[in-house]
């Protein structure tokens, strides 16, 4: 009788360890799309910001290059 037990006590437990086994792989997988996941959504922001950066400061520096030129054009024809 107690060999029984003890058969059916060893297969649950192995049965339980496949089962977290199964659950700690699932969760990895998880982890590791999320994680690849987030560093896309960083690589996306980081390339977006960098196109606001490069928009306002082209712009900026267009604008007061073209009004220095305009102003060095005025003045030297004065």
């Amino acid at each position: 009788m107690g060999f029984l037990l003890s058969k059916s006590m060893d297969q649950n437990f192995k049965k339980q360890q496949e089962f977290m086994l199964h659950n700690a792989r699932l969760q990895m997988e998880r982890q590791i799309l999320m994680q690849n996941q987030m560093r896309e959504r960083q690589m996306a922001m980081q390339i977006a910001w960098s196109r606001e950066f490069l928009k306002y400061y082209g712009t900026f520096f267009s604008l007061a290059a073209l009004g220095l030129t305009i102003g060095w054009v005025l003045r030297s024809v004065n």
